[in-house]
């Protein structure tokens, strides 16, 4: 018996509009969901990854165009999955020192997303995204509070709703690509409500 025929890249992104750039997005026009086109050449090559918020309570370091964090990424192809790793950039090595023989030795990347290739093509993959942009993966939004803390004692966001979050604007360009995301978080009993300032008219 025949094995079915994989799926082409094509079968995957005919109901998507694309969006060009440096990684070429797709995004279903009927479920809204995206996928990222990844060229062969793009593996291995450093990226950097910085995120900004655009609104949100200030008290978690959600101000309007803060920037929040910054660090370098690359992706490697492993069996039949894409991983995105953060390099670790702690460490320098001194090429003229003979310590730097052992460059790396003890020093390991961090993946912080993997998904199986959707389909591909003689120059690269495609693979499915939403996991990576609408979650806590890249950027987490909610901060890690210590078991000592009191019940009450911050403003808790609650948990992820990936089902209410949401794409607002996805651009890409020959140098870099920006997507912008609105995440939901459900909290239906907060302990502790975020800060309310009143605004008062300049006289």
């Amino acid at each position: 018996m025949a094995k079915p025929a994989k799926p082409t890249i094509n079968d995957k992104i005919k109901s998507s509009k694309k969006i060009d750039g440096l990684f070429s997005m797709y995004r279903d026009t009927v479920t809204g969901s995206l996928q990222m086109y990844i060229k062969k050449d793009q593996l291995g090559k450093n990226y950097i990854y910085q995120s900004f918020s655009m609104g949100g309570p200030t008290t978690l370091f959600l101000n309007q165009n803060m920037i929040r964090t910054t660090w370098l990424f690359y992706i490697q192809k492993s069996d039949d999955k894409i991983e995105l790793l953060q390099k670790n950039t702690n460490f320098y090595y001194d090429k003229a020192n003979p310590v730097s023989k052992s460059a790396d030795v003890d020093v390991s990347d961090a993946v912080f997303y993997s998904d199986k290739v959707a389909a591909q093509d003689s120059l690269g993959y495609l693979i499915a995204v939403d996991g990576l942009f609408l979650g806590d993966k890249l950027d987490p939004v909610k901060p890690v509070f210590p078991p000592t803390l009191p019940p009450g004692a911050v403003f808790n966001l609650g948990n992820l709703n990936t089902s209410k979050s949401k794409y607002q604007k996805i651009r890409s360009f020959p140098g870099n690509t920006d997507v912008v995301v609105e995440l939901a978080y459900d909290n239906p009993v907060p302990l502790n409500g975020e800060e309310k300032t009143l605004l008062m008219p300049a006289m």
